[in-house]
């Protein structure tokens, strides 16, 4: 009789295995193509508010039910937990499917989150990398001007060489020219002694003539010798230090000893045309 009558109670769940079975078959093939697939998203969210439902009124019939006798409630909780067993995983499977469009957004919004990120990283590396290539330009800049200023000071260093040589080249000018003077007093003194020393002068003239010949021929083959080594010196110096190396040989070439007055006339001319290409010489070389 007892048993008879919990059974009677037992279907006051109203909720049949063929019910259950037909809403499986219906509900769990439902799924959600994507996170834009709205009306599949419809779908599984109604069927699950369905199934939903009748797990809260089984849970009610079953509270309603239990609360009769304790034989009867365990019988009621058998039967709603056999159900809800049931029921439970066309929840899941509906929940599941619900989560998709949800697991979806979140990867897009952590694809979105690493995309941003990589992003400010690429931003940052290119700042760094701009900021180690203007590093390197005011480096390069700062040897340049380093550079720079050696040259200006090898050129200052140049310059002042160039005016301690000519200041040199102009002394030694005045000392030419002041032999040139001595030179003039002393062939004054010997015109006025020439006339004493005729006689010892036609005697000595052979010999004077003799030993000059002599003494040039030697001083030839010397300024031969000079002339040679000058030139291989010459040639490794820049034109315009040889210029005013140039100039400086003729200034310092000294007239012979002479006895004759028409010679020296000559010798005089000579050194005074020699003085003047050697000005011009200097004066030119200046211009290079």
């Amino acid at each position: 009789m007892e048993t008879d009558f919990i059974k009677t109670e037992l279907q006051k769940f109203n909720v049949a295995d063929a019910v259950i079975s037909q809403m499986s078959k219906e509900f769990m093939p439902l799924k959600v193509s994507g996170i834009e697939d709205k009306a599949g998203l419809k779908k599984v969210h109604d069927a699950r508010m369905v199934i939903k439902g009748k797990r809260v009124e089984v849970e009610k019939k079953r509270k309603e039910l239990k609360a009769s006798s304790l034989a009867f409630g365990q019988a009621v909780d058998g039967e709603a937990k056999r159900i809800i067993a049931l029921l439970t995983p066309i929840e899941e499977h509906l929940e599941n499917e619900e989560s998709i469009v949800e697991k979806e957004q979140e990867r897009l919004r952590l694809e979105v989150e690493q995309k941003e990120q990589e992003r400010l990283a690429e931003i940052e590396r290119q700042r760094k990398a701009e900021e180690e290539k203007m590093a390197l330009i005011r480096k390069e800049l700062d040897m340049e001007r380093e550079r720079q200023a050696v040259i200006a000071r090898q050129q200052t260093e140049a310059q002042n060489k160039i005016i301690a040589e000519r200041k040199k080249i102009e002394d030694e000018k005045r000392l030419i020219a002041d032999a040139k003077l001595k030179e003039e007093q002393e062939r004054k003194r010997l015109m006025d002694l020439e006339k004493a020393k005729q006689e010892a002068a036609e005697k000595a003239k052979i010999e004077t003539e003799s030993r000059i010949k002599r003494e040039a021929e030697s001083k030839l083959e010397a300024e031969r010798q000079a002339e040679i080594e000058a030139k291989r010196k010459e040639a490794l110096k820049p034109d315009k230090e040889k210029l005013l190396v140039f100039a400086a040989t003729l200034i310092a070439l000294k007239k012979p000893e002479l006895l004759n007055h028409q010679a020296t006339n000559i010798a005089n001319r000579a050194i005074r045309g020699l003085m003047n290409i050697a000005e011009f010489i200097q004066s030119e070389s200046n211009k290079l």
